[in-house]
C-alpha cells in the first residue's frame, strides 16, 4: 500500500502544478477569476458616516445605480440630466438617491468620471436641476480607496478593490431632509389652490406674486454654512435669493410647470440665483427675489420688471453646469421693450418713452441704452415730462451686456 501511495501523490502533485494552472482552474478554485470580473466593472457607492466605513457603505454597478427609484425626481427639471452620458446619469441618480435617503458620501469610480472637477459638475447639474438641493453646495472632494466582498462558487468570500473620487455633501446630511418635507407639504397646499382654469403662465404669477407677499429678503450670516433654504422660504418666510429661487422652481413644477434655476457665481463676487420657466410653450425668466417692481395696481405690467422676462433684461449672465441647458428666453410676457438705444443722449429716446406710455395704460414705458449719462437722461426726461404734462418718475436697471435698461413710469404704480 506504501508502494502505491507514492505514485498517486505523484499524480496529484502533477495535476496541481500542470492541469490546473493550464485552465485556470486555480484562479476558479481561489476566486481570482470572480474578483477580476468584479473590478472589470465600475461601480458606486454611498453611505452615511464616517467616510470609507465600510460597513455602512452600499455598493452598485452602474446598472443599479441608474436603476435606483427617488421619489422626488417628478419635482425636478431634467434639463441638465439630460445632457449627461449614460454614465454620469447613473452618478446623477445615486447622487438623488443619497440626498433623498441622507447618505453624505458618495464615491464614485474612477472610469466614470475623469476627475473630481467633473464629478463636481454633476452635482451642480442636480442642484439646477433640482429645488430640494441648494445651489450654495458645501462638500469635499477626494481620491479613495474602499474594498466590498466577492462571491466565489456560492462558498466563501474573497475582497476585491475599488478606486475613484468622493463627494461628502453637507447638503445631504440628515438633518436637512426634515425641513425640506415641511416645507414640500407647504408648497403642496399653496399649488392646490390655484384655480385650474389659469393658463400656465397665470398660474407663475399667482405663485410669483405669492412669494411676494410672504417673503422677506434677508442676508445670511454665514456664506459658508449649509442653511434649508426651501424651508425659510416657504415655512420661515425670510430667506435669500437662493429660497426664492428654491421655492418657486418647487411651487411651479408641483403645478405642472417646466422650470430651471440659473444663477451668477463669479469668483470673489455675491452671486444671484433665479429661475427660468415654461410658460404655455415660450421660456421667461422670473427673478422672485425683485418683488418690490411689482405693481400696485392693476396694469400691463402685471407682476412687474422682474417676471416672465427676456434675457436681454438679465442683470446677471447666467452661469450652469452645462451651457447646453439653458433655455433661451427671447421675448417678455408683459413688458416689451419699447425702444433700444446706442446712448441716452438718443434723440428718439423721448418718442419711445412717450409711446410706451400710449401702449401701457399711460402708466410707464421702457427701454434700454448701452450708454448711459445721468446728466443726458434728466434733460431726457424732463422733455417727456413736459410731453405727457406729468411728473414722472424713473427707474435704472444695469444689465449682464453693459447696458442698462429705463423705465419710466407714473407714480400711482408703485403707491408703498
Amino acid at each position: 500500500m506504501k508502494r502505491r501511495g507514492l505514485p498517486v501523490l505523484i499524480a496529484v502533485l502533477l495535476v496541481v502544478a500542470v492541469v490546473l494552472p493550464r485552465y485556470g482552474l486555480v484562479d476558479l478554485l481561489w476566486g481570482n477569476k470572480a474578483v477580476a470580473e468584479a473590478e472589470a466593472t465600475p461601480r458606486l457607492a454611498y453611505s452615511v458616516g464616517a467616510l470609507f466605513d465600510d460597513s455602512e457603505e452600499t455598493i452598485l454597478t452602474v446598472e443599479e445605480a441608474a436603476a435606483l427609484e427617488t421619489t422626488y425626481h417628478t419635482c425636478r427639471s431634467s434639463l441638465h440630466y439630460d445632457t449627461l452620458t449614460g454614465e454620469e446619469q447613473a452618478v446623477y441618480r445615486m447622487m438623488e438617491y443619497a440626498m433623498e435617503h441622507s447618505q453624505t458620501n458618495v464615491l464614485v469610480d474612477s472610469r466614470l468620471v475623469p476627475d473630481h472637477e467633473r464629478l463636481e459638475e454633476i452635482l451642480a447639474c442636480l442642484a439646477y436641476d433640482s429645488p430640494l438641493l441648494e445651489q450654495n453646495l458645501r462638500y469635499e472632494v477626494g481620491d479613495f480607496t474602499t474594498y466590498y466582498d466577492v462571491e466565489v462558487l456560492g462558498i466563501f468570500t474573497r475582497t476585491a478593490q475599488m478606486e475613484g473620487y468622493y463627494l461628502t455633501v453637507d447638503n445631504f446630511a440628515p438633518k436637512w431632509w426634515q425641513p425640506k418635507m415641511e416645507a414640500m407639504a407647504e408648497a403642496k397646499r399653496v399649488v392646490e389652490g390655484l384655480d385650474p382654469k389659469l393658463s400656465e403662465l397665470e398660474k407663475a404669477e399667482v405663485l410669483y406674486r405669492h412669494l411676494a407677499d410672504k417673503v422677506t429678503y434677508t442676508e445670511y450670516d454665514d456664506g459658508e454654512a449649509v442653511y434649508s433654504y426651501l424651508y425659510d422660504g416657504l415655512i420661515k418666510g425670510e430667506t435669500h435669493c437662493d429660497g426664492y429661487a428654491n421655492s418657486l422652481a418647487l411651487l411651479l413644477r408641483l403645478a405642472g410647470i417646466e422650470n430651471v434655476e440659473k444663477d451668477y457665481s463669479p469668483e470673489d463676487e455675491v452671486g444671484h440665483t433665479w429661475n427660468c420657466a415654461r410658460l404655455d410653450g415660450k421660456w421667461y425668466n422670473l427673478d422672485a427675489t425683485g418683488e418690490e417692481y411689482i405693481p400696485d395696481i392693476q396694469s400691463a405690467m402685471h407682476a412687474g420688471f422682474y417676471f416672465a422676462f427676456p434675457d436681454e433684461l438679465l442683470e446677471y449672465e447666467a452661469v450652469a453646469a452645462n451651457a447646453l441647458a439653458i433655455p433661451a428666453c427671447e421675448e417678455g410676457a408683459y413688458m416689451p421693450v419699447d425702444g433700444r438705444f446706442q446712448e441716452s443722449s438718443d434723440s428718439g429716446l423721448v418718442n419711445a418713452v412717450v409711446r410706451g406710455y400710449g401702449r401701457h395704460s399711460n402708466l410707464w414705458a421702457l427701454v434700454t441704452m448701452e450708454e448711459f449719462h445721468e446728466k443726458d437722461l434728466d434733460t431726457q426726461l424732463q422733455k417727456v415730462a413736459n410731453r405727457l404734462r406729468r411728473t414722472v418718475y424713473w427707474l435704472t436697471f444695469d444689465l449682464h451686456d453693459g447696458g442698462t435698461a429705463l423705465l419710466v413710469y407714473d407714480g400711482k404704480l408703485y403707491d408703498n
